[in-house]
């Protein structure tokens, strides 16, 4: 005489009814609720799928963009940009703009010429290896955008 848990007993009676049962490969019917669900979330991946395609579309421009730069031998416009401030940084410390302008209590009645500024610039670009030509067309592009562009 075999002694059973009667636990196991019923257990094993469970499985052998759950393998016969044909129920067992079918899916929960889908409600509204869920069939929402799954389609807000399959936009939200097509929408972030399109951002990301967007996004690789921009780099991929912008990065042609740098290679035709770097292969005209023009400068980044951040370059551009860190030679003007420097050109304005350098023309005010010559002029002792912060004497002048802690004796007035004012920049507003300061003026600066613009060409000794431009002329900086210039040096600083030339002086990267921009040639000269190229460097002014840069700096007047820069300050003076085409309205047309």
């Amino acid at each position: 005489m075999a002694f059973t848990d009667p636990m196991q007993a019923i257990l094993d009676e469970l499985d052998e009814d759950l393998a016969q049962d044909d129920l067992a490969d079918f899916a929960p019917m889908p409600t509204p609720a869920s069939a929402n669900a799954a389609s807000a979330a399959l936009r939200r991946v097509e929408a972030s799928a399109a951002a990301a395609a967007e996004k690789r579309s921009e780099a991929d421009r912008k990065r042609d963009e740098r290679a035709a730069r770097r292969e005209a031998r023009l400068p980044d416009t951040r370059a551009v940009d860190v030679a003007l401030g420097q050109a304005l940084a350098e023309i005010l410390r010559g002029a002792d703009a912060a004497a002048l302008i802690a004796k007035s209590g004012t920049v507003r009645e300061m003026k600066v010429a613009v060409e000794p500024i431009l002329a900086f610039a210039l040096q600083t670009l030339v002086d990267k290896g921009t040639p000269k030509r190229d460097a002014a067309r840069v700096l007047q592009k820069r300050l003076f955008p085409s309205r047309t562009a």
